[in-house]
């Protein structure tokens, strides 16, 4: 197109049109711990806790129920949860902790434990929803470990005293393991697995159905007890078996120690 003394009509530039910007989301960060009070001569108890700075409304602590593993793992991971859902989903969320379990179970472990459908796992129903909740997420979270000497090391530990007044004065909470909708794998994949994997979660669905022996409870009880009062350390039932099957034990010592904690030997009281 030209105008009329020939020269070629410039054409107006059109108008810079920008995209208007989002506005950044929040970003929060939590700090977890764990804490558990095992007095003398009765059961421990465990009681997790979280901690956000320059926000006390939201800081608390809480024990978990009585029906897990009371141990610090089972604590701190009953925080991550409890982390999860005092943030909003669209808020970017960073939980600091001071052990690396957490972040190593999330980042490493959790495809294996989902293909396996959480076959064996310690603590799966919080960790299952652990996994549903982050799914559900809309921003993204992350996981540290707080370096030793640094200030998110004494946050933690302000998270960490909150555990410990909540196990020291213990109450019934009530937790909530509700899966958030579509976010839960049921099942294990039948593709890729080993037939060890499909025996145990066999035994598993059938274990519910088969009565525990008491000759065997009440063995388990005296090892327990015994630990504790020679040695000073609280072990479980699957520290008992896991030491009585460990390699370094001949074949026909394991066996008589398995015999013997099933009271299966045939002598006399």
């Amino acid at each position: 197109m030209t105008n009329r003394s020939g020269e070629p009509k410039e054409r107006p530039e059109p108008p810079v049109r920008r995209r208007a910007r989002a506005a950044p989301a929040e970003t929060i960060s939590v700090y977890i711990a764990g804490a558990v009070h095992a007095p003398p001569r009765r059961k421990p108890s465990a009681a997790s806790g979280r901690y956000i700075e320059d926000d006390s409304s939201r800081n608390r602590g809480r024990c978990i129920p009585i029906t897990v593993q009371q141990t610090q793992h089972a604590a701190e991971l009953h925080a991550a949860l409890d982390a999860l859902r005092c943030v909003s989903s669209d808020s970017v969320l960073t939980i600091v902790s001071t052990q690396s379990h957490l972040r190593d179970a999330i980042n490493k472990k959790l495809p294996q434990w989902e293909h396996e459908g959480w076959v064996g796992v310690p603590n799966r129903e919080i960790l299952c929803c652990l996994a549903a909740e982050l799914k559900a997420r809309k921003a993204p979270t992350f996981f540290r470990v707080a370096a030793p000497g640094s200030p998110e090391r004494a946050l933690c530990r302000q998270a960490a005293m909150l555990a410990k007044r909540a196990v020291r004065a213990p109450t019934e909470e009530e937790w909530d393991f509700t899966l958030p909708n579509d976010m839960g794998l049921p099942g294990l994949s039948l593709q890729g697995n080993r037939q060890r994997v499909f025996y145990r979660s066999i035994r598993e669905a059938k274990a519910p159905k088969v009565a525990q022996r008491q000759s065997t409870v009440k063995k388990l009880r005296v090892v327990r007890e015994a630990a504790e009062n020679i040695f000073g350390r609280r072990v479980t039932d699957a520290d008992i078996w896991k030491a009585a099957t460990a390699k370094d034990i001949l074949p026909r010592t394991a066996q008589f120690l398995w015999k013997g904690l099933h009271d299966a030997h045939r002598i006399g009281h």
